[in-house]
């Protein structure tokens, strides 16, 4: 079966809402935490996008695993915002991302 063009053109303009495990996003953008100045540009940069599902790298971000530091669930809210954790670098062993088994760090 193909798919003509304008049966893709027309599916890519709908406005129904991105379901996701019986979730209904009405934003289809995922946005990321890293990259911003601080907690309260992360904050502003997220809300102005309107995102609903932010990408967290759990190895660089403190989610409250970390107390008396900043943390992003203090401006980034778990009932607002699906948090979707990136994982990647964080379980992989040090040798696997480039460095050396000698590495430290």
């Amino acid at each position: 079966m193909s798919i003509g063009v304008e049966e893709i053109s027309q599916a890519g303009t709908t406005d129904a809402p991105l379901v996701v495990a019986g979730v209904a996003y009405q934003s289809r953008l995922l946005v990321g935490t890293g990259k911003y100045k601080d907690l309260a540009e992360t904050a502003r940069a997220i809300e102005a996008s309107g995102a609903e599902i932010v990408t967290v790298a759990i190895r660089r971000t403190n989610i409250g695993q970390t107390p008396g530091e900043p943390n992003l669930l203090d401006v980034i809210s778990p009932e607002k915002y699906t948090i979707l954790p990136n994982t990647a670098w964080a379980v992989l062993p040090l040798h696997c991302r480039g460095g050396s088994r000698s590495d430290t760090g």
